[in-house]
């Protein structure tokens, strides 16, 4: 199982986990280059260690959402995690670094009001992010007709 399917109610299912591209350690290898022709063997071991730091951080990055909450994690040594309602997603926003948009990766940062979580290396990051805000949007129509029906059996008892 995964990080976000561990992490969802019994009554919920995931609707769409994000893709992390896993060419965002291509700047760590161009990097391994570099640092050989500049410093040789001590710029082979930076630039392995660069490499190191850049696969951890592509594999510990996980997010998604269900019907009814966003779970997300980033993050190895420290670790950066969100595990929220919908309806508590305040705004979502995306940014692209030179190197992601040559790889299709990008930079999507969630704001909850309480803060501010950032999910690096998301493959089709706009299709994620428009899938998250329909699924918002949804689930905010659903507590409002759940809203309606309760206050109709009150009304009506």
């Amino acid at each position: 199982m995964t990080y976000i399917q561990n992490n969802i109610g019994k009554n919920d299912e995931v609707v769409k986990v994000a893709t992390i591209n896993k060419l965002a350690i291509a700047p760590a290898i161009v990097w391994i280059f570099i640092l050989l022709l500049l410093a040789g063997g001590v710029g082979l071991l930076i630039g392995l260690i660069i490499l190191a730091v850049s696969l951890a951080r592509v594999y510990s990055t996980h997010l998604g959402f269900s019907r009814k909450k966003i779970i997300g994690k980033s993050g190895v040594l420290s670790t950066n995690a969100i595990d929220a309602p919908l309806n508590k997603v305040d705004n979502v926003s995306v940014s692209t670094p030179l190197f992601g948009r040559v790889f299709n990766y990008s930079t999507l940062s969630i704001n909850t009001g309480a803060s501010i979580i950032k999910f690096n290396y998301i493959k089709d990051v706009e299709f994620f992010k428009q899938a998250l805000l329909d699924a918002i949007d949804k689930y905010e129509k659903e507590k409002m007709k759940e809203q309606a029906e309760e206050l109709m059996r009150m009304r009506n008892t």
